[in-house]
């Protein structure tokens, strides 16, 4: 059995890994930056949505999920074409999110253990993410308070070199 606190962390490594969208589909002929930008600004923090699940009313609860799936397929259909993968992968992992609180509203364990088995499958979703960031901050003059990725570095073995990035 998991520790009591397993759960809010599971749900908090994710946030993090999509807390890159501070604020925020299906594939498309390409956005324009303007409307990206646009939608961009109003995609509710992750954080903000999800915030106190277990313990919120069902109808609120309900209603701030359908929100940010509406905001957040929004910002994927207006994604320009050279961020398009990436804002899929990120959208796709915040879908998992949202999916997982609205499955099991009541159950933080279950919650917790939904976002595990996300999070192996989505594993370039938190590069997608600082991607997407970096992409706000410098075309849309939007900070998505983004955690930064560790600094890469190489490993000379006899016979190899191997580069990493984070542990």
């Amino acid at each position: 059995m998991p520790a009591p606190l397993a759960a809010p962390r599971v749900l908090a490594t994710c946030l993090l890994t999509i807390g890159v969208i501070g604020l925020g589909a299906c594939s498309k002929e390409g956005g324009s930056q303007e409307a990206f930008c646009r939608d961009l600004r109003k995609v509710p923090t992750l954080e903000s949505v999800v915030a106190d699940y277990a313990d919120s009313d069902p109808d609120e609860l309900q209603r701030r999920l359908d929100e940010a799936r509406d905001a957040f397929d929004q910002l994927r259909s207006s994604a320009p074409d050279e961020i398009d993968g990436d804002v899929d992968e990120m959208v796709a992992l915040v879908d998992d999110v949202l999916d997982a609180v609205e499955r099991h509203r009541d159950d933080p364990d279950a919650v917790a253990k939904d976002l595990r088995t996300a999070m192996k499958g989505r594993l370039g979703a938190a590069k997608a993410s600082l991607r997407v960031a970096a992409y706000g901050a410098t075309k849309c003059n939007v900070t998505l308070n983004p955690a930064e990725l560790p600094p890469e570095t190489t490993t000379t073995v006899p016979g190899a070199v191997t580069s990493t990035t984070g542990g």
